[in-house]
């Protein structure tokens, strides 16, 4: 029985143990997950809207996802920004001399179906100046 409560409490550590990624690549988070990129924690807070078009419609415009994240350095929170996925809007944020940038949004948007925020799959990337 220890044996097994030792497992599980394994596997949740290793399950909320923040990604790691590089400067200059690509990264992906769930809603409420951290990633450690260089020096810093990015933490996807929330994806606060999402009104893109559906994939099964046709729409006067593309519409816009907004993430909110969060960039921390040894727990000193440096940056809360909202980035869109719409061009018309910022998709970037910068703190000190680095940038992060919302790339996507996943999964699409259907008529039919309501994405939960825990579904989300928001890719990010942070690069230098």
């Amino acid at each position: 029985m220890q044996s097994l409560l030792l497992a599980v409490s394994l596997i949740t550590v290793v399950a909320d143990a923040p990604a790691h990624a590089a400067v200059g690549k690509p990264f992906d988070l769930g809603v409420g997950k951290t990633a450690v990129v260089g020096e810093w924690t990015v933490q996807v807070m929330a994806v606060v809207d999402d009104s893109r078009c559906p994939l099964d419609t046709t729409c006067f415009w593309e519409g816009d996802a907004v993430v909110r994240v969060a960039v921390s350095r040894k727990k000193t929170r440096l940056l809360l920004a909202e980035l869109h996925t719409n061009r018309k809007f910022p998709n970037e944020a910068r703190f000190g001399t680095h940038r992060i940038r919302l790339i996507t949004v996943a999964p699409l948007r259907r008529s039919s179906e309501a994405i939960a925020p825990k579904t989300y799959t928001i890719t990010l990337i942070v690069v230098s100046d």
